[in-house]
């Protein structure tokens, strides 16, 4: 319930909260400024042990991680956070060729390719319901 009550205010606002997940602190920081630049909050997380620490269910309207991490990668972490929130928008934004995997046929998780943060900016106002 609360859920869909933070998707309304975000999509009434014009403001989501999004979690920004990359390991490269160049990358993580530009696509922070993507995701100011539509007018939303990015709140970067290093790697997806941080992002995992610091996740709540309803918290974040959104999930950009990228797929090659140390640790845990990004289809892991996605699969993790749909786990505590089903229907969590997730996009994976990498420049590593992801490999064959039903898991990203999955509603709500989205593949972007780096370096085209025009696709990310079309995927992230799609996931939030906005044109």
């Amino acid at each position: 319930m609360a859920r869909a009550a933070d998707m309304t205010n975000a999509a009434t606002s014009g403001s989501a909260r999004i979690l920004v997940v990359d390991d490269d602190e160049a990358v993580r920081d530009a696509v922070c400024c993507v995701v100011t630049g539509l007018g939303h909050t990015a709140e970067p997380a290093r790697d997806a042990c941080e992002a995992l620490d610091r996740f709540r269910p309803g918290l974040y309207d959104l999930v950009v991680t990228d797929f090659a991490m140390p640790v845990m990668n990004g289809l892991q972490l996605a699969r993790r956070l749909r786990a505590l929130e089903p229907t969590l928008p997730i996009t994976i934004f990498s420049g590593t060729a992801l490999p064959e995997d039903p898991g990203l046929e999955i509603p709500g998780i989205t593949v972007a390719s780096k370096p085209d943060v025009d696709a990310l900016a079309r995927f992230i106002q799609r996931a939030l319901g906005k044109s």
